[in-house]
Formats: structure tokens, C-alpha cells, sequence
């Protein structure tokens, strides 16, 4: 990557040059940019793609896809997050918005949810805040009313706003939450696994069962201990015309590979 030319495209000007110097900076709509360059290279045609990008990109997609095929397979209990998302592709309906917490069991959503329709997954991305998914689902359920919306949160981060069920209730916003619960700080526990000889403080935390929590506050709950009963659970909450947590309880040792390894000191 070094010394080579950048060009950014960005509707906001702020963000031109922000993480990385560019040779170019245009403030424009990406999709508006793009035709007009191609517009502009018209008359002497556009650059042909090449055959080993095009075929590389095919082998990559390819092994993905294996990849994913494979995670339908896992039936070990507690329940692997790769399996969660495997369920969660069979039985989403393809107009559902999605919107994605931080954390460790989130993260896995990036890579592992097919979307059909534009704006429907919404994602705090590199700010990273805790408990961001479900007042957000809440928001795009007053937007589209009509369309199913599903809030994905470990349970650190859903305790973070979990209150707001009873706005949900009081008011009638019959979003779904998807608890992954595996009783601790995911992302901060997954860097303590790969760079820290698994030495755990201060991740793990304790939890009651979050599907009667949310009976507390007069939503549905629903609990499920197997991977076969995920899209059962998930259609149901979907159906139930009121908010609803779905919690799956997750293998408590499977985290992603942190994005970021942290610097040592000298």
C-alpha cells in the first residue's frame, strides 16, 4: 500500500483524507462519481477487467460460501455463534432491517448476513458503541412499520439500553432482539485469549434469563438452547405483534479473531 495513489470519493468533505492521505479527494455521491468517470473514459473505452482479479475474486467467493455451508453443520452445545448466523440466513425474511451492536457475537454478523434490499443493516461499524442495536431497531421500526426488524446484541451490550423495552412496550414497536448470550465482555475477553494467554479480568459477568426479563416489562420472551430451534423462535417473536428477546445462550470460548493487536511496549 505504500506510495501508492489514493483517490477518495466522499459525500462529506470532512472525511476526505481522514485516515489516509489521498492524491485526490472528490466530495461527491460515490454512485453519481463513478458514472461520470466512466463517462469520461468512454471514448477510449473503459480498462478491461483482468482475468486473474476476475478469477481470484470468484476462488474467494467460492471458499466463502463453502465456509458458510459448513457453519450450518455445527450442532455442539452450547450453541456456536457461526451456527446462530447460519439460521438466521434461512429464516429472515428478505426485507428485514438488521441492526448490528459492537461486541465479540455481533461482530460475526459482518461476514455472515445476506442482504437483498439497500438500508436494511445498520451498524455502529468503527465506533464501536455498546448498545447501539436496539434503540436503533426501535427507530427503523417507527420508519418501516411494516417491515420485521431484528436488533443482534451480545449480552453486555444489550444491558446497555435494555430499559428501553418499556418504551417499546408502552408504545407498541414490536422490533425483535437476538440475545447472544455468552456471560461476558466478548470483545474485551477475545483480546485477552489471543494476546494475554487467555488471562481473563474483568470479562466475565453473570446473567438471569433475558427472555423472562423481557415478560417483566410485558414484551414476549423466548429461549432456545439448540441450534434447530432458532428459526422456529426467531419466526414466532417475528409474528407475536409485540416487542420481543430472543436469548440463545453461546459457547462462552468461541470469539473472533480481534480486528486490531495491541502494541507492545519496548
Amino acid at each position: 500500500m505504500s506510495g501508492t495513489p489514493i483517490v477518495q470519493i466522499d459525500i462529506d468533505s470532512r472525511d476526505i483524507g481522514r485516515h489516509y492521505p489521498v492524491a485526490v479527494g472528490i466530495q461527491a455521491d460515490a454512485g453519481l462519481a463513478l458514472s461520470a468517470l466512466l463517462d469520461a473514459l468512454a471514448p477510449e473505452g473503459a480498462p478491461r477487467t483482468r482475468e486473474a482479479w476476475t478469477r481470484e475474486a470468484q476462488e474467494l467467493r467460492a471458499k466463502r460460501q463453502a465456509r458458510l455451508e459448513a457453519e450450518r453443520a455445527l450442532d455442539s452445545l452450547p450453541v456456536k455463534p457461526q451456527r446462530v448466523y447460519a439460521e438466521l440466513r434461512r429464516a429472515l425474511p428478505p426485507d428485514t432491517i438488521v441492526t448490528l451492536d459492537a461486541g465479540a457475537a455481533p461482530a460475526y454478523g459482518y461476514d455472515r448476513l445476506h442482504f437483498r434490499h439497500p438500508r436494511t443493516f445498520l451498524t455502529p461499524l468503527d465506533l464501536g458503541g455498546l448498545g447501539f442495536a436496539f434503540p436503533v431497531a426501535l427507530g427503523a421500526k417507527l420508519g418501516s412499520p411494516e417491515a420485521p426488524v431484528l436488533a443482534i446484541h451480545g449480552d453486555g451490550g444489550f444491558l446497555m439500553n435494555a430499559q428501553e423495552l418499556e418504551t417499546a412496550v408502552r408504545h407498541g414497536i414490536n422490533a425483535v432482539t437476538l440475545v447472544l448470550n455468552n456471560n461476558c465482555w466478548g470483545s474485551e475477553k477475545a483480546y485477552q485469549k489471543h494476546f494475554y494467554a487467555a488471562r481473563s479480568v474483568g470479562a466475565d459477568i453473570g446473567n438471569r434469563r433475558y427472555d423472562r426479563f423481557a415478560e417483566l416489562f410485558g414484551a414476549r420472551g423466548f429461549h432456545v438452547e439448540h441450534p434447530d430451534q432458532i428459526g422456529d423462535a426467531l419466526r414466532a417473536a417475528l409474528g407475536c405483534g409485540k416487542p420481543a428477546v430472543v436469548e440463545v445462550p453461546i459457547d462462552p470460548d468461541e470469539f473472533p479473531v480481534p480486528a486490531t493487536t495491541p502494541r507492545r511496549r519496548g
